[in-house]
């Protein structure tokens, strides 16, 4: 997806397993540009970007690598930039079913309903960004960084932090067993 969009760049810090990525990309030949910078200790999901420092200019996506997003990445792009954000979550609806009645009580502790098996609809983080350059000023040199972390810096310095939502079957987290599974399932459906 980002191919088709003109990115042809793309940058990898690593720490777990580097070698391995590295001989994945060299037997892969792709067409376009693949980069490593080794972390010598984890330094989080920011942390590793403070390496990237003098690589990143402008806009620039940053994605776990255990995602996969079937979106239009132009016109998120277009929205951060319009947005004038300095950093641009993507998130997706989640609808999370809970098997048990739960309860809910008033402000003096006492039963106001018991609701059977609700569900609850959250925007949840998808582990997929646009960042500015400028969040290198809140990014700590070789220091590990969280990307919440970040975030949390960035609010509270009144910075512009945008969430774009896509739909909930548009993401999958292939990290998860049960998601991977079924991501490969979704893929070969569609070959």
């Amino acid at each position: 997806n980002f191919v088709d969009i003109g990115v042809n760049n793309f940058y990898f810090t690593t720490h777990y397993k580097s070698k391995l990525l590295q001989a994945f990309f060299q037997e892969l030949d792709p067409k376009y540009n693949v980069n490593f910078t080794i972390e010598k200790k984890p330094l989080g999901t920011s942390g590793g970007l403070s390496l990237l420092k003098s690589k990143l200019k402008g806009d620039f996506f940053v994605s776990n690598c255990d995602i996969l997003i079937d979106a239009d990445y132009k016109e998120i792009l277009k929205y951060h930039k319009e947005k004038k954000n300095i950093l641009t979550i993507i998130c997706s609806s989640k609808n999370t079913k809970i098997p048990y009645g739960v309860c809910v009580l008033d402000k003096l502790g006492n039963l106001e309903k018991l609701e059977e098996k609700p569900s609850i609809n959250n925007l949840i983080v998808t582990g997929v960004y646009i960042l500015n350059s400028k969040v290198f000023n809140f990014i700590p040199r070789n220091k590990h960084q969280d990307m919440n972390n970040l975030i949390d810096i960035l609010i509270s310095n009144n910075m512009n932090v945008g969430v774009y939502p896509v739909v909930e079957d548009s993401w999958s987290d292939v990290g998860q067993w049960e998601q991977y599974s079924a991501t490969l399932k979704k893929l070969t459906k569609s070959d």
